[in-house]
């Protein structure tokens, strides 16, 4: 069994970890970021911030959060412990590979964030309609309907192959995917309920996570 690079190399695991780092801290910029656009700035995005704490998911959730999430966590043990199987690493687990899956991986970062502060007052972690939403078709949704899941799959690939091997980065991948796929589905469908033609018409001309594919 060969020893994972970010295990051998102390700047390879603590880049590693600082990307890791670098998601909740670009999630929380990202949110108080659009919130805080045109409506008096960050400060009042914290306000808002302090106002929504505590507010429970609304029942178009139908539990599916926690279900993402423990698919993000599911998704990275999984690479960790077949990255270190060097059967399953295929030419991975080197500098070049590595310095991929970090790009991967902060491209993954900001594709979710664009999102985030795209939407803006409008971007709730739970299946929550606002009131006097409409249908958000600039930055990265005039291609993708659902570009922050999008970055948490790129992200997984990308965590999986810095780790340090491909089936890692694809194995990632398809549990993140597995674990996002109910979510995206009661989204769409709430989204479908309450904005109506104006949801269903641009669902039409766009795609879910890849454009062109799906």
């Amino acid at each position: 069994m060969n020893q994972l690079l970010v295990q051998n190399s102390e700047l390879a695991k603590k880049l590693l970890i600082a990307v890791v780092i670098a998601v909740p801290v670009a999630e929380l910029a990202a949110t108080y970021v659009g919130r805080g656009r045109g409506r008096g700035g960050v400060r009042a995005a914290f306000v808002e911030a302090l106002m929504l704490r505590g507010q429970s998911a609304a029942p178009a959730d139908r539990g599916t959060k926690p279900v993402l999430v423990l698919s993000m966590v599911l998704a990275i043990f999984a690479a960790a412990r077949i990255a270190e199987r060097s059967t399953l690493q295929f030419g991975a687990n080197g500098w070049g590979t590595f310095a991929l899956g970090i790009a991967v991986t902060l491209a993954g970062i900001a594709l979710r964030s664009w999102g985030v502060v795209t939407l803006g007052r409008y971007f709730r972690r739970e299946v929550v309609v606002v009131e006097g939403q409409h249908v958000v078709r600039s930055g990265p949704y005039r291609w993708i309907r659902h570009p922050a899941y999008a970055g948490d799959l790129l992200f997984a690939f990308g965590l999986g192959l810095a780790i340090g091997s491909w089936v890692a980065a694809v194995a990632a991948l398809a549990i993140a995917f597995a674990g996002h796929l109910p979510r995206i589905r009661v989204e769409e469908a709430e989204l479908t309920r309450t904005l109506g033609v104006e949801y269903t018409e641009y669902a039409e001309s766009t795609a879910r996570l890849v454009p062109g594919v799906w």
